[in-house]
């Protein structure tokens, strides 16, 4: 006696955007409109279309909406790894930012192996991302070639790029320890102790 049958996803149909307009009793392209654009939607009009697509479970096909519009609303970010706390962290914050912002984040790690941070920078492109957040200033010389041919907008966090080849958001870690010593020099201080 089988307890539990899962539903086969191919016998199954999804909403598509004309069921969505037939119960709605509109147009497909004011469905169109009420999903992407509802400000431009009369009230009762937006009400009858949201309403079917909840009964209906109606989806947009993102791959479909990415070739009308040649935008993902994705943005890729590359980290060194997710067993950091300090990673975690930025990229709790990144997301948080992006979300508010209507994108959606889609993150890879490469474990501090360069040839597989290519590998996976590369699988972001080919998923079509609007956008490329890397951290540091050292990265696989194929990285950037694949940027520039591809005309993907990245930036570099946790980074200071000095001679500006690169858009950066960061610090410049010797200019802050100079700072900090002369500082302490200034103040008298001889001998010093680092914890990191």
């Amino acid at each position: 006696r089988r307890l539990f049958s899962p539903v086969n996803a191919k016998t199954r149909k999804a909403a598509r955007l004309a069921d969505v307009a037939r119960m709605a009793k509109v147009s497909t392209a004011t469905v169109s409109r009420a999903l992407t654009l509802p400000h431009m939607v009369k009230g009762r009009t937006l009400e009858r279309v949201q309403h079917a697509a909840r009964t209906l479970g109606y989806v947009a096909h993102g791959a479909a909406r990415a070739l009308a519009s040649r935008r993902t609303h994705t943005i890729g970010a590359v980290v060194p790894t997710l067993d950091n706390a300090i990673f975690a962290n930025t990229i709790h914050a990144l997301q948080r930012t992006l979300d508010a912002a209507g994108y959606v984040l889609l993150l890879a790690s490469h474990e501090f192996d360069a040839d597989v941070e290519a590998r996976v920078t590369r699988t972001l492109i080919e998923r079509g991302v609007d956008g490329l957040v890397l951290l540091g200033t050292t990265h696989h010389p194929e990285i950037y070639r694949m940027l520039d041919a591809n005309a993907v907008p990245y930036v570099l966090t946790w980074a200071f790029d000095e001679n500006g080849n690169h858009p950066c958001v960061g610090f410049d870690n010797h200019a802050a320890a100079m700072c900090m010593a002369n500082h302490l020099l200034d103040l008298g201080h001889r001998r010093f102790a680092m914890i990191s």
